[in-house]
């Protein structure tokens, strides 16, 4: 009969003992700040993007024809209006 050779695992070795945290350096940080930073203002510009199709965009925009302007600056002055009242 074959004999079966076991396999067993590397012992383990203890892990490293707890050492103070590694300070983070300035560049690490300033580059982090920027990713930040950036992330941020990517995102305000995407939300003045929605906000301005939402609202100002050409299908929110009043159809404008010659005859629609002519009309409104000649347009009759209400009684009521500041400049007819003395």
């Amino acid at each position: 009969m074959r004999s079966v050779k076991r396999v067993t695992s590397a012992p383990r070795r203890e892990s490293a003992p707890a050492t103070e945290p590694q300070a983070v350096t300035p560049a690490a940080r300033g580059r982090v700040l920027l990713r930040e930073v950036a992330w941020v203002l990517g995102a305000k510009a995407l939300l003045l993007v929605v906000l301005w199709a939402a609202f100002f965009g050409p299908a929110n925009r009043p159809r404008v024809d010659p005859s629609t302007v002519g009309q409104a600056l000649i347009a009759p002055v209400r009684p009521d209006s500041p400049a007819t009242l003395p």
